[in-house]
């Protein structure tokens, strides 16, 4: 919802973005990549991952991709109190699934 509304981003969507831009992978071929790349910087901290932390990259990873495609969808010059409107939901939604498995105990996100 945040890179369609394009009024900013999360930090590590920014960073995804501009990867993503600079090698021609898709957004979620990115998201994976670098998500695993951060697990793996945890074996030396002997951090180990919850399964939160696995199916947080598995899941966004996977279904970012198609849902960018679903959001390609809406009209190309969306109203500014649309483009708001999504990215005020996003960061809501960021929140409580990140709030979800964090306070489930199970795991950190990469």
């Amino acid at each position: 919802m945040l890179v369609h509304a394009a009024l900013g981003n999360m930090p590590w969507d920014v960073l995804t973005q501009g990867v993503s831009k600079q090698v021609g992978w898709s957004f979620g071929s990115v998201t994976l990549v670098i998500s695993v790349l951060v697990l793996a910087c945890w074996i030396p901290l002997r951090q180990r991952p919850g399964i939160g932390t696995v199916a947080n990259v598995l899941v966004i990873g996977v279904l970012v991709d198609p849902f960018l495609a679903l959001m390609d969808l809406l009209p190309d010059a969306l109203p500014l109190w649309s483009r708001i409107a999504l990215t005020a939901a996003g960061i809501v939604l960021n929140g409580v699934a990140g709030g979800l498995y964090i306070g489930a105990r199970l795991g950190p996100g990469p």
